[in-house]
Formats: structure tokens, sequence, C-alpha cells
């Protein structure tokens, strides 16, 4: 059970780190599912976190380059480009609100 909680944390880091990536890259695609899917992630991320104290804030930066490069390959497939991003930041990916300009 607590190898299913690591491997799950780090899904939804990988899958909060794709929407960042594509929120940046495609701004004229930007969409409430793209926020909800960026909300519903770092709120996942914070229950297990609160249940597992041990995946806690130095847990996620230890494996944030295999996430976020795994992010970024899964961003650039869904998007058929390249992105302009290399790296996102904690407040980026923790911090920023995401709101739809339209």
């Amino acid at each position: 059970m607590a190898q299913n909680k690591n491997k799950s944390i780090i899904s939804y880091l990988i899958r909060l780190m794709k929407y960042i990536f594509k929120w940046f890259a495609e701004p004229n695609k930007q969409s409430n599912s793209w926020k909800n899917s960026i909300d519903d992630s770092r709120d996942k991320i914070k229950k297990i976190q609160k249940k597992k104290p041990s995946l806690n804030d130095d847990y996620l930066k230890k494996n944030w380059e295999k996430a976020q490069e795994k992010a970024k390959q899964q961003a650039e497939k869904e998007m058929k480009k390249k992105s302009d991003i290399d790296n996102l930041t904690w407040k980026q990916v923790f911090d920023d609100d995401y709101e739809i300009d339209k």
C-alpha cells in the first residue's frame, strides 16, 4: 500500500506539471477542464501528503526532475509540438493561480 501512495503522488505531480506545460504552450486552448485538472491534482497531492507525511515536499523535490521530464514529454505528445519551457518552478506548480482570460 505504501508503494502505491508513492507512485500515486508522483503520478499526480506529473499530471499537474503536464497541464501547466500545456497552459503556457497553448494559451489559446486554455480551458476550465485544464484548470480543473491543475486544481484537482494539487488537491490530490495535499490529501496524499496528509495521509502519508513521509511524502512531503522534500520527497516531491527529490523526484522533481524525473516528473518534470515525463510531464513535458506527455504534454508535447498531446500538443504535437515542442514546449518552449524547459523547467517549471515550485511557485508555478503549487502556488500560481491559473485563470482563463476569455
